[in-house]
């Protein structure tokens, strides 16, 4: 097995990682390599980012490669310091590919993965919504409607439709080409293109469950309020959302000074080009929360259940509402 991505430790530089595969070392002191995988101008704020590509080779016996799901663990060290560490759970993709085809590179583009890492990236975050959910929604089969608010090209969303039968699955996004795509390769699903503001195509109280990754990472505050105000509109009493914030320790030093003196900081993000067919040129945005700023201003909308720091793909929080 390759074993290929990127890691950084924002609080600790580090320089190698051991790598466990259920519970087992199966890979000790692999060096992290010069630009890496971060080369993009995106990330180039984030410390050592020109030194944070990790490629390794793990041999897995038989036993254990046959599995359909397999948990791993990457410890951070310093030279033989141990600064940190994650724990996630993957599953065999190829036969997810076979199940449904992975999308064109070019539709990929639009939520920021590329093949190979578009699999496994949407399974994580699938992984991490399961889990904090789990306490208020243990089984997603037992609830009538979720909806993926921002699917993109169903990076996520697919791995959910592979997970239940009975709920009913829905999708909705401002790329119309990626709502296409998803329309004509998933037999399950309903996807609809939305406007850049509301309101959505779905009536009163109508889902049990609203997840959104990496959306409000995107608004400038107005923006933001409408969406909060549709979400509300749409989602049962009662009933669940969880959407994703950007850690303030992964926001550019800019944007994370201003948001610790007003809670609440945007900037025009460098992608905003790639969005240009889908909305107004300013629209996209790199946006940072505080978390004071979320319990106070977002609980005007929901009943705030849990705040996650770094709980999707270890660099977004994650934020549990409940509709009132």
């Amino acid at each position: 097995m390759i074993f290929s991505g990127w890691v950084i430790n924002v609080l600790c530089p580090i320089d190698a990682v051991d790598i466990y595969v259920d519970g087992t070392l199966c890979a000790s002191n692999v060096p992290l390599q010069e630009n890496g995988l971060l080369s993009d101008s995106r990330y180039s704020y984030l410390p050592q980012s020109q030194k944070a590509g990790l490629n390794s080779q793990i041999v897995l016996d038989e036993t254990v490669s046959s599995k359909k799901r397999l948990t791993f663990r990457i410890v951070g060290k310093r030279g033989e310091e141990e600064c940190g560490s994650f724990l996630s759970e993957v599953r065999g993709f190829k036969a997810a590919e076979e199940i449904i085809p992975v999308p064109p590179i070019g539709l990929q583009h639009y939520i920021g993965q590329k093949n190979p890492f578009f699999l496994s990236e949407g399974y994580r975050i699938y992984a991490d919504i399961k889990k904090w959910i789990a306490p208020h929604i243990p089984d997603f089969d037992s609830i009538d409607r979720i909806l993926d608010w921002g699917c993109g090209c169903a990076r996520v969303t697919r791995f959910l439709i592979e997970d239940t039968q009975e709920c009913a699955v829905f999708g909705c996004d401002i790329d119309a080409r990626a709502i296409q795509w998803n329309t004509a390769h998933f037999d399950r699903g309903t996807f609809v293109t939305n406007t850049p503001l509301p309101p959505l195509p779905y009536p009163d109280d109508y889902f049990d469950f609203i997840y959104g990754i990496s959306i409000f990472t995107h608004f400038d505050e107005v923006t933001q309020n409408c969406w909060l105000e549709e979400l509300r509109r749409i989602l049962k009493p009662g009933g669940l959302i969880g959407v994703s914030v950007l850690s303030s320790q992964f926001s550019p030093p800019g944007l994370q000074l201003a948001a610790q003196e007003r809670g609440f900081a945007d900037e025009l993000s460098l992608q905003s080009d790639d969005f240009s067919d889908f909305a107004p040129k300013d629209y996209y945005r790199l946006t940072t929360h505080s978390r004071a700023y979320i319990e106070h201003h977002w609980s005007q909308f929901f009943e705030l259940l849990d705040f996650i720091e770094s709980g999707i793909n270890s660099h977004q929080d994650f934020v549990v509402m409940r509709k009132r």
